[in-house]
């Protein structure tokens, strides 16, 4: 019943007079889809998190949470999303300050145990061109009178509330008068009340469905997947961890470059012995502690022995049957 009374109020503000922003909802698989030319200085890009630019087994839907492995807290869902973000931070002649990129989710900022969401850190480890410093005065300000929800590391994040009051909000205490708003989000819901919000505000808007992860489930599970492939082979998975693989695909569809994974896989990647994923209860302390030589040798090269661990097993590890955990 919701979800209808979203669509009729949609379907006559879309018509009314008055609406100055765009009803359109464009489907896309990836972020390079959203086009750039006509973005103009003052740009605001909200990125949806969830199931949109990343995912994680604690918040996403259970059909999908196998895409996020037990050693990952959240998993970034692009290859090459660093770049992508970056070009459309800088799309206008150069300049980064003309167009403002921020993470919206439905998660919580901080849970009622103290402890801190994880998203806005995982996004800077990966080098993702938030926003952060032009709003750095704002970290940890609270949003909506919602102890829960707020602003850190270019990510706003509404505890479960709706995406809109918490954006106007963000805008008010930012003084940000957005010349645009270009919006991707997976839930059409959301799509819709943000573009609800922006035509009561004068504000034009591009809305894009992001399906990459429905695509992806469908040739990890439906389909789409080629039997002939181990079980669970991750096409999008398979792309990150070969960069030489990415490149030649970089251009191409989103379904292209999964099919194209999953045949390089079965014609050259199996005998080339391409690296797949760790086993689900690979723990690099105990490789580390099975494998003495190993921890010596990055003791003695000053290296971060945990992160050695897992380089060393998927370099040379998984080829030499070295053991991650004791045998029953």
């Amino acid at each position: 019943m919701e979800r209808f009374f979203f669509f009729m109020v949609l379907l006559v503000t879309l018509n009314a007079p008055f609406a100055q922003g765009s009803g359109h909802i464009e489907e896309i698989h990836s972020l390079k889809e959203i086009p750039l030319t006509n973005m103009k200085p003052g740009t605001v890009i909200f990125l949806d998190m969830d199931e949109n630019v990343l995912v994680s087994a604690a918040g996403a839907p259970p059909v999908l949470k196998y895409l996020a492995s037990a050693h990952e807290q959240c998993r970034l869902l692009e290859p090459d999303l660093a770049q992508t973000t970056h070009n459309m931070k800088t799309c206008i002649d150069g300049n980064a300050s003309n167009v403002m990129i921020i993470g919206l989710t439905k998660r919580c900022m901080t849970y009622g145990d103290g402890r801190d969401d994880e998203a806005d850190a995982v996004l800077e480890k990966a080098g993702i061109p938030l926003s952060r410093n032009r709003f750095q005065h704002l970290n940890g300000v609270n949003l909506c009178n919602n102890p829960c929800a707020g602003f850190r590391n270019g990510v706003i994040y509404t505890a479960g509330g709706m995406k809109s009051p918490y954006a106007d909000e963000f805008f008010q205490i930012a003084k940000i008068v957005p010349s645009l708003i270009k919006f991707s989000d997976d839930l059409k819901e959301n799509l819709i009340e943000m573009i609800l919000y922006a035509n009561k505000n004068g504000i034009p808007i591009d809305s894009y469905l992001m399906n990459r992860v429905h695509l992806l489930n469908s040739f990890i599970k439906g389909d789409k997947r080629d039997t002939r492939l181990p079980v669970n082979f991750d096409p999008d998975r398979y792309l990150h961890q070969h960069p030489d693989i990415f490149r030649v695909v970089a251009d191409r569809t989103v379904a292209e470059q999964f099919s194209f994974a999953q045949q390089h896989y079965l014609i050259w990647g199996k005998s080339e012995n391409r690296f797949l994923g760790y086993p689900d209860d690979f723990c690099p302390q105990k490789y580390l502690s099975l494998n003495q030589d190993i921890e010596q040798y990055a003791l003695a090269h000053n290296l971060d022995r945990t992160a050695f661990a897992w380089s060393h097993y998927k370099d040379f590890g998984r080829m030499e049957n070295r053991l991650f955990k004791k045998a029953p």
